[in-house]
C-alpha cells in the first residue's frame, strides 16, 4: 500500500497504520463542553444527527472526517468526524448583536467511536461561548442555541 503525503502525493510504502491511542479528557471539560455517550453505531450516529440537525432548521455546512488525515500519515483511529453547523439566519442574528462572536460560529459536534464500542457527541458548550461577552442578547442567543443542540443530540444517542 502507498501512502500519500501531506499534499497528496505518493510516498513512501506503509506496511500497517499505527493506531491513535485516545488520552483521557482533562478534569475541566466538563465545565466548557457538554457530552452523552451512544450505544449506536458510529454511522447511526452520524445518520440521526444529521438528520435532527436539518430537522432542527439547521444546516449542516461540513463535515470532516480525521480518519482520512490519519492515512495520509500512516495512522489510523476509529470513528471520528467533526460536523460544522448552523444556519444563515443565525449569522444576521449574530452580527446585528455584537459582531465579534461570530468567532463563535459555526457550531461543531465532534463524534468519536471510543475504544469500548460506545459512540461520544461532544460540543463547546453555546451557553459559556456567547454568555461570555457580557451582552444579555447574545447571552439569550446562547442558551437557545445550547436548547436546540440537546434536542438534537438526545435525539440521536
Amino acid at each position: 500500500m502507498m501512502s500519500e503525503d501531506q499534499h497528496g502525493r505518493a510516498g513512501t510504502a506503509v506496511s500497517s497504520a499505527t493506531t491513535v491511542t485516545f488520552g483521557n479528557p482533562g478534569t475541566e471539560a466538563a465545565s466548557f463542553q457538554s457530552s452523552q455517550l451512544s450505544t449506536r453505531t458510529f454511522e447511526d450516529v452520524l445518520t440521526r444527527l444529521r438528520k435532527e440537525i436539518e430537522g432542527a432548521g439547521l444546516r449542516v455546512l461540513n463535515e470532516i472526517d480525521p480518519q482520512k488525515a490519519l492515512q495520509g500519515i500512516g495512522r489510523s483511529t476509529r470513528g471520528s468526524r467533526l460536523i460544522f453547523f448552523f444556519h444563515p439566519e443565525l449569522v444576521v442574528r449574530v452580527l446585528e448583536t455584537d459582531w465579534s462572536a461570530m468567532v463563535e460560529a459555526p457550531l461543531k459536534l465532534v463524534v468519536t467511536e471510543l475504544p469500548e464500542g460506545t459512540v461520544s457527541i461532544r460540543m463547546a458548550d453555546p451557553i459559556g461561548a456567547f454568555g461570555r461577552y457580557g451582552n444579555p442578547a447574545l447571552a439569550s442567543f446562547g442558551k437557545e442555541l445550547a436548547a436546540t443542540c440537546q434536542r438534537i443530540i438526545g435525539a440521536s444517542v
